[in-house]
């Protein structure tokens, strides 16, 4: 819907600027019901009335039309992105998991099953301060490879927390800091409880083609699974992956 809504803004732009029309004409042709909701819409996407932006000239920064080349299908729903993104630091709560790989069926599901452990009955009833108790996010790390062991990852079922005052006994915390990020979101048209390590896997496949198509951005050894489960409306179901980057060009 906010993809839809800023592609029809988009479009008002060139008859805003290049005609006499009035406003409820310019709404109505770009399939806006009512002149205010047109008005509401441009000045939620661009800071300003469609009045002063034609009175000012000013210049607007528009929502792009999706490249179908950035679209992946994947299982029952397709990957979009990357999208550069700034993420604020948080903090989390969470019990963190050690897996050797998710390559065998048996390790790529046990992530799902504990994160559904972790939100609806740990997370749920044991942490205090949470945020968004309808966000549930998943902090996956790298460790680094020791003796040349087998390389191991931190899977870690958690919660958006006010602070880090309170941890309950048995859980880890931690604060993810403000960090440049790659952006991928995952839309599904099943129930969120089926985005597991195999949909994750052919996810952390798209990240690394991506990453190692370009030579501009460097990656952290840790990301973030950002799922809103109110979001989730019966037949559509979404994720975001927050990759840390590192932008070689300003550093």
């Amino acid at each position: 819907m906010e993809y839809t809504r800023g592609r029809k803004l988009a479009q008002s732009l060139d008859i805003l600027f290049n005609t006499n029309l009035r406003i409820i004409d310019i709404a109505n042709g770009c399939g806006f019901q009512h002149e205010q909701a047109y008005i509401r819409a441009f000045i939620k996407e661009f800071g300003c009335t469609p009045g002063k932006a034609r009175k000012t000239k000013m210049v607007l920064p528009i929502r792009q039309r999706i490249n179908p080349v950035d679209l992946r299908s994947l299982d029952k729903g397709f990957l979009y992105g990357p999208e550069i993104v700034m993420s604020p630091s948080f903090s989390i709560i969470g019990k963190p998991h050690i897996f050797t790989d998710f390559d065998n069926e048996k390790n790529a599901l046990e992530p799902n099953k504990l994160g559904n452990k972790f939100f609806y009955k740990e997370g749920g009833n044991q942490i205090p301060n949470m945020v968004i108790p309808a966000v549930y996010i998943g902090y996956v790390n790298v460790l680094p490879l020791i003796n040349g062991k087998a390389e191991k990852i931190e899977y870690m079922p958690s919660v958006l927390v006010k602070d880090l005052s309170c941890v309950p006994e048995g859980f880890k915390s931690l604060t993810v800091p403000t960090h440049q990020c790659a952006m991928f979101r995952y839309i599904g048209e099943h129930h969120y409880n089926e985005i597991n390590m195999v949909t994750a896997r052919k996810t952390f496949n798209e990240i690394e083609s991506f990453l190692y198509r370009q030579t501009r951005y460097l990656r952290k050894r840790y990301h973030v699974e950002w799922l809103d489960t109110s979001a989730y409306n019966g037949v559509y179901c979404k994720m975001e992956w927050l990759i840390p980057v590192t932008d070689t060009i300003h550093e």
